[in-house]
């Protein structure tokens, strides 16, 4: 099944991993496509206040489920140092049927003092921070410092509060590439960068940068669509939707019928991925075993 958070969560660390890397106060805004029709957008802003850099990133994404449209739209918020040092983060995430709010602040004995809430109730908690992790500004910073050489290579370790755990991103920088960009036709350097979730796997996004590190259109696959996100005007980002009736992806039709599910204790399943890299995490509800041969073996029985 697609599940809307993982997509929105993936989008958030897409937007921040191709954010700009200018130094000035601004803010811009991208247009998000999933398989060619725009579903939503993102919307990324920095500045600097009172020696402190406030990185902010907005995503929001509208899905039909059965005709009924679903805007699903999450917000992050890092401070940090001027030198990338994490400071306080923030993070709303609404799920459309709920609202998840946590906030976080960094202390000298490298742990975060953290505040969630959810359906009305609060609850807080201490956790460690991740060794080396970054958030907005210190990637931009790392960004500026590693360069756009054809063959750069680096890593990184990126904090997202949507998940509330680091991700580790692989950066490779690759050639200059001409680029279509909703009719604008420019010349633009290929960056692949793969970041690891837990339960996820590995998710490659490939961006298109100008000589200024802004990244001006990036691709994902994300739940076997094709998800884009290009840089345009804020009128264009912030318009009207197209319609991407969702419902038919999450589902595949059985080879062969089930007639009575109350005398099934369990199925089992061979899952054929051919060239793709598919991942089927294990659960309290499902085994996958990966075999020789590529394919998955997925046993499902009831919690």
């Amino acid at each position: 099944m697609i599940r809307p958070k993982r997509v929105i969560t993936t989008l958030w660390l897409l937007a921040t991993l191709c954010a700009p890397v200018c130094a000035a106060t601004e803010t811009d805004y991208l247009a998000v496509f999933m398989d060619g029709k725009k579903v939503g957008y993102a919307i990324h802003t920095r500045a600097e206040q009172g020696g402190e850099v406030v990185t902010t990133d907005d995503v929001s994404i509208t899905i039909s489920r059965i005709g009924i449209p679903v805007t699903v739209q999450m917000m992050e918020r890092s401070v940090e140092t001027v030198a990338g040092k994490p400071l306080r983060f923030e993070s709303v995430q609404n799920l459309g049927a709920m609202v998840m709010k946590a906030s976080g602040t960094l202390k000298a004995d490298g742990t975060v003092d953290v505040v969630s809430s959810s359906l009305g109730m609060e609850q807080k908690s201490t956790i460690p921070w991740p060794a080396g992790a970054l958030m907005a500004e210190g990637l931009r910073l790392l960004t500026l410092q590693h360069g756009l050489k054809a063959g750069t290579e680096y890593t990184a370790s990126l904090f997202s509060p949507g998940v509330m755990q680091a991700v580790n991103a692989k950066v490779v920088i690759g050639t200059k590439k001409e680029i279509d960009l909703l009719g604008r036709v420019l010349k633009l350097t290929e960056v692949v960068t793969t970041i690891s979730m837990t339960d996820a796997g590995g998710i490659a996004t490939t961006s298109y940068v100008d000589d200024e590190m802004r990244a001006l259109k990036s691709i994902v696959p994300i739940a076997g669509m094709q998800v884009e996100m290009v840089d345009c005007p804020k009128e264009f980002a912030l318009g009207k939707n197209d319609v991407l009736e969702m419902i038919d992806r999450m589902f595949v039709k059985s080879p062969q019928s089930i007639e009575d599910m109350s005398s099934i204790s369990s199925i089992s399943y061979t899952l054929n991925p051919g060239k793709a890299d598919l991942l089927v995490p294990t659960t309290d509800s499902q085994t996958a075993k990966r075999l020789p041969d590529g394919k998955v073996a997925l046993v499902i029985k009831p919690a």
